[in-house]
C-alpha cells in the first residue's frame, strides 16, 4: 500500500518580495510619510508567543540585517530622519487566514523596525506612537512601514492627527 504525503514548504524559506510599487511609494511621501518601505511578512520565530529562543535570536538578526539593507536600497541616509517625535504605521497583510492578535503582529516587527531606524543612524527611542491596522490577506504576506512626524497628516493611514 502507498501512502500520499503531503509537501511542506521549509519554515526558514524567505517569501518572494514583490517589488516596491513606485505609485504607492509616491503616494505614501504625498501623503506626509518622511519614508515608506514593503518588508516580507516576519519569520513565525520573531512571535512572543514562539518558545524556540535560539531560532528566534537567527531570525532576528536575520530581519534586522534584511531590513537595513532594504532600507539603504530603497534610499534611508545617516541623518535622514529629523530628532522628534516620529510616528510609525504598520499595514499587516497576513500570508494566510490564521488569527493573529495585532499586538503580536507589531511585536513582530521590532527587529525590523531597530534595522530600519539602524539604516537611518537614528535611534529608535523618538517613536512616540505606533499605529498599526490589519489588511487583506496576501499570498507571503507583507508588511508596509511608514515613518511620519508626530502631527502629520495621517489620512493615508486613515487617522485624523491629533489636535490638542
Amino acid at each position: 500500500m502507498i501512502r500520499a504525503t503531503k509537501t511542506r514548504k521549509p519554515r526558514n524559506e524567505k517569501p518572494k518580495v514583490q517589488e516596491q510599487d513606485p505609485a504607492a511609494q509616491a503616494s505614501a511621501k504625498a501623503d506626509g510619510a518622511l519614508f515608506f518601505i514593503a518588508l516580507p511578512w516576519p519569520d513565525s520565530a520573531l512571535s512572543p508567543n514562539s518558545r524556540n529562543r535560539y531560532k528566534k535570536a537567527a531570525a532576528a538578526a536575520a530581519a534586522r540585517a534584511y531590513a537595513y539593507a532594504e532600507a539603504r536600497n530603497a534610499g534611508a541616509e545617516a541623518g535622514g530622519l529629523p530628532k522628534g517625535n516620529l510616528l510609525i504605521g504598520l499595514n499587516f497583510f497576513p500570508p494566510d487566514k490564521k488569527h493573529r492578535d495585532l499586538d503580536n503582529m507589531v511585536s513582530m516587527c521590532k527587529n525590523q523596525i531597530d534595522g530600519l531606524f539602524q539604516a537611518f543612524d537614528t535611534n529608535d527611542r523618538w517613536i512616540v506612537a505606533t499605529l498599526a491596522r490589519r489588511g487583506q490577506v496576501l499570498p507571503g504576506g507583507l508588511v508596509e512601514l511608514s515613518i511620519f512626524l508626530d502631527g502629520a497628516n495621517l489620512a493615508c493611514f486613515g487617522l485624523l492627527p491629533i489636535i490638542e
